[in-house]
């Protein structure tokens, strides 16, 4: 996927999180993230980890649940405070899909691992500045 599509889909994800109830009682992003005028998603890392990865990822940093998605929730959450500690770095999770299903908390299961990104806030005028100093 293209990262202007990227970009795209979060801005999209971002503006459906104020209008959706379930996103907002998962408190996974907060319901007015990146909604302010001439701001816009930042992709400042990635994710991909199989079952193995996750659940070592998990028991590394302490987290255990026994609602599987919630434990991989705190971990996506934790893995973008290491990736952007500063930033206040979000996690966006594009898969799988069990993690994505309506049912989450009952079909997903920590060997189907996560995938996703983790975003930052920024205002459009900062990532031109940084372009322009960079010579791109």
């Amino acid at each position: 996927m293209s990262p202007s599509r990227i970009r795209f889909a979060l801005c999209c994800f971002a503006v459906s999180m104020t209008l959706s109830p379930l996103c907002a009682a998962h408190d996974v992003i907060p319901p007015d993230w990146c909604v302010q005028d001439q701001h816009e998603p930042k992709i400042v890392a990635r994710f991909d980890m199989d079952g193995k990865e996750l659940k070592g990822f998990l028991a590394k940093c302490g987290i255990v649940e026994k609602d599987k998605w919630r434990g991989a929730t705190k971990g996506a959450i934790e893995y973008c405070k290491l990736a952007a500690p500063k930033d206040n770095a979000v996690p966006f999770v594009l898969g799988p899909d069990s993690y994505l299903s309506d049912h989450h908390h009952t079909v997903y299961e920590l060997d189907d691992g996560i995938n996703g990104a983790c975003a930052v806030c920024v205002p459009r005028t900062q990532r031109g500045s940084k372009a322009a100093t960079s010579g791109r």
